[in-house]
């Protein structure tokens, strides 16, 4: 149930120092949706903004931490708690870049937004309730707070929480994206689903192609896509499944098919999540390590032969 940060750089890392935030256990919760055969712990879902981490857990609470300098590393400084839900876990936490406002989700359909107020009060700005809930992700360019449900994947606005637009999923939709002009859905059987967005600043879905081409991205993992994450240079996106596999795609391009460029896979039993930049993918799992992989940059290829990133 601890939450710690860390930095990330070129020498070896050690754990970071923990701050005690959420129960190990919670009585009559059930997280195989979001950790299949693996107990999640007490800390369910992550965030972080800068110097701003939220963490959400088995309890239903998320709870916003400062991240402060502690002599050579860091520590966390827990600011606020927010109850989302008092029956279910939270499933996922999203958090804009400024650190000012949080979005978060429970497996009981629960979703709530909140926003910094004076200090370091928190306010509820809305919330909505529907489908088990499993993951959420914001857009800021929109301005909208996308959830993935049991149902399929629901968009809401992120200033007020109107609904803005709906994808529907008989899988479930474990794990959400939002990147150049298309919404990403990762499946909770480990299909993988790309869907053209409208051109222009308000959340919504294009008209699909009328050539009979599919939305799925293939190959699938072989179980739930449980991350989903793109480099901020664009033309890319990142997917990890609960069997262990991350690939990355070349998925930006609406002139063309999806394809995957390459992946790993073998060196996890079960994925966890994935983060990335320009040129490092991190990724955590069952094995209680955070494996970091980067990649070389070259200037002239980069991806697709642009200018520098994944290669």
């Amino acid at each position: 149930g601890g939450v710690g940060a860390c930095r990330v750089g070129g020498e070896p890392v050690q754990g970071p120092k923990l701050t005690p935030a959420h129960p190990r256990t919670v009585d009559g919760q059930d997280l195989a949706p979001l950790h299949g055969a693996y107990d999640g712990g007490g800390v369910t879902a992550l965030a972080l903004a800068g110097q701003v981490c939220a963490s959400g857990g088995r309890d239903g609470i998320v709870k916003i931490h400062r991240v402060v300098g502690e002599g050579s590393g860091l520590a966390l400084e827990t600011v606020a708690t927010l109850v989302v839900s008092p029956d279910a876990p939270i499933s996922g936490v999203a958090l804009d870049a400024a650190g000012t406002s949080v979005v978060a989700c429970a497996m009981d359909g629960s979703v709530r937004a909140f926003t910094a107020g004076a200090g370091d009060a928190w306010v509820e700005a809305w919330r909505r309730s529907g489908a088990p809930a499993l993951s959420v992700v914001l857009d800021e360019r929109r301005s909208t707070a996308v959830v993935g449900t049991a149902a399929g994947a629901t968009a809401y606005s992120l200033l007020a929480g109107e609904t803005l637009g709906a994808v529907e999923s008989a899988a479930g939709v474990r794990s959400v994206l939002v990147a150049d002009g298309f919404l990403f859905a990762g499946g909770a059987d480990g299909s993988l689903a790309r869907h053209r967005l409208a051109p222009g600043p308000d959340f919504a879905l294009a008209a699909d192609k009328r050539d009979g081409s599919s939305n799925l991205m293939l190959p699938p993992h072989a179980d739930g896509v449980v991350a989903l994450c793109a480099p901020p240079q664009g033309g890319l996106v990142c997917s990890a499944g609960r069997d262990g596999t991350i690939r990355i795609w070349d998925a930006c391009d609406d002139d063309r098919e999806p394809r995957a460029l390459y992946g790993f896979g073998g060196y996890k039993v079960w994925l966890g999540s994935l983060a990335c930049d320009e040129d490092t993918l991190i990724s955590d799992g069952s094995d209680n390590a955070i494996i970091r992989h980067v990649f070389d940059r070259d200037k002239e290829r980069g991806p697709r032969g642009e200018d520098g990133g994944f290669s």
